[in-house]
């Protein structure tokens, strides 16, 4: 028996599924490797991103040198990925600062990109965001 989210999916058949990080609770590889396990079994392309719980807490040294490493390893080397097919592009922005394990970073180029990956395809594009953790000087807005 599939678990319910893995039976709505197949239900649904989706053209793509977004995971926005926090994979894990403690970026244990225990932790990844159940995760990479789930997201093989979803019947459509996985896009995702890290979140600031992917990335090690304890280990100091890995946090502030490798905070992605077990990430890279086990789901993707790419941390900010992008899907294109006929209908539609998104692009991953990676927004977790491992130097500030609770306040996302979200700098210029980070905002640029979406722009620099679509290009001048603003014809069958829409806007849809996606972030683990948003950026306290961000304000909603409405469209």
């Amino acid at each position: 028996m599939k678990p319910p989210l893995l039976q709505r999916l197949h239900e649904l058949s989706p053209d793509l599924v977004v995971i926005s990080g926090d994979l894990t609770q403690r970026a244990l590889s225990d932790q990844f490797k159940a995760a990479r396990a789930f997201m093989d079994r979803i019947p459509a392309p996985v896009l995702t991103i890290p979140g600031n719980h992917d990335t090690p807490l304890y280990n100091v040294f890995e946090r502030l040198l490798r905070p992605f490493s077990r990430y890279k390893r086990h789901i993707s080397r790419d941390l900010e990925p992008v899907f294109s097919d006929a209908e539609m592009t998104v692009v991953g922005v990676n927004t977790v600062n491992p130097f500030a394990w609770q306040r996302g970073k979200l700098g210029r180029s980070a905002r640029a990109r979406p722009r620099r990956a679509l290009g001048e395809d603003t014809e069958r594009c829409g806007s849809l965001r996606f972030i683990t953790r948003p950026n306290k000087t961000q304000r909603p807005t409405r469209s």
